[in-house]
């Protein structure tokens, strides 16, 4: 992304209406920042699979998350101050606010805010802003349903404080795995052989 060397720019030819950032209690932020340009990309994601004489079929699709690149102009001595104030929204994750001229996209966060620092910009800092939407989904929990096991040891353990384990009985060894048994078995015939 680049921005043409500005000559001449005064705060009176601001783009102004083009863009606007907005705090979660509704205050507007980076005034002194001067939108030059706004891309707004909202995409989806059309799932597809392969059916069995080889061609694909789409059945559904997935909506992205709105991504907005907007690029600034950081002017004169106001740049310092600006650049701080998006920084701090950058690296505390603010949920920001965003209006266009067509739509209003809320829940943004800033995913980078990269800057160019050059003498082809007299008093100037171009920035480039990138923000992403953060879905955030909350999570429900319920209890699960208490089930009744054939066996009453399997069964809930709440309120049994902490268990020791205990030795198999005979009869528990004799119900066991399959390699189990095999290798009692094996150790019995080794035994056996050096008598």
């Amino acid at each position: 992304m680049s921005l043409l060397p500005l000559s001449g720019l005064s705060t009176t030819t601001t783009s102004i209406g083009l863009v606007a950032i907005y705090n979660k209690s509704f205050r507007k932020l980076f005034d002194d920042a001067i939108p030059m340009k706004a891309t707004v990309k909202e995409t989806s994601k059309l799932m597809s699979h392969p059916l069995e004489n080889g061609a694909d079929i789409s059945d559904h699709r997935v909506i992205l998350q709105t991504e907005i690149e907007i690029d600034m102009l950081l002017q004169g001595g106001q740049y310092r101050s600006v650049y701080q104030q998006i920084k701090q929204a950058f690296l505390t994750g603010e949920k920001l606010t965003v209006t266009t001229k067509t739509d209003t996209y809320n829940d943004m966060i800033i995913e980078s805010m990269p800057h160019e620092e050059t003498s082809e910009f007299y008093d100037a800092i171009p920035l480039f802003l990138k923000l992403k939407e953060a879905q955030f989904v909350t999570p429900q929990y319920e209890e699960a349903p208490i089930s009744q096991p054939s066996n009453k040891s399997d069964g809930k353990t709440k309120d049994r404080g902490q268990q020791q384990p205990n030795d198999a009985t005979k009869e528990e060894e004799e119900k066991g795995s399959t390699i189990y048994k095999a290798g009692k078995k094996a150790k019995k015939k080794i035994e056996d052989i050096f008598k």
